[in-house]
């Protein structure tokens, strides 16, 4: 999704090859960071909703790793952050296909 913001026609499956790890089923930051790179482009971290509204403001796509899980049994999943609404009370998420 964010490769696409930037202009790139890359397809989930050709991405794949650089960010998934089958032996974690699943994929990790610097798969991530290294795989911008890889298709010309950087990412960088932010830190706090400060800076993660400013992003999203100025119409930056955000990635945020996020756990669908439990405290004691996490289940980790990226998705982009698209927006924000009452106040910063609520973030909207594309994760997937939803």
């Amino acid at each position: 999704m964010v490769l696409a913001w930037t202009g790139l026609e890359v397809t989930p499956n050709e991405l794949a090859v650089d960010v998934f790890a089958p032996n974690i089923k699943g994929s990790l930051q610097i798969s991530l960071i290294s795989a911008a790179r890889h298709y010309g482009r950087v990412a960088y971290p932010i830190k706090g909703l400060q800076e993660l509204f400013a992003e999203v403001n100025a119409k930056h796509p955000v990635i945020v790793l996020q756990n669908l899980g439990l405290n004691l049994y996490p289940k980790w999943h990226y998705a982009m952050v698209i927006g924000h609404e009452n106040g910063g009370g609520t973030i909207i998420l594309h994760s997937g296909t939803k």
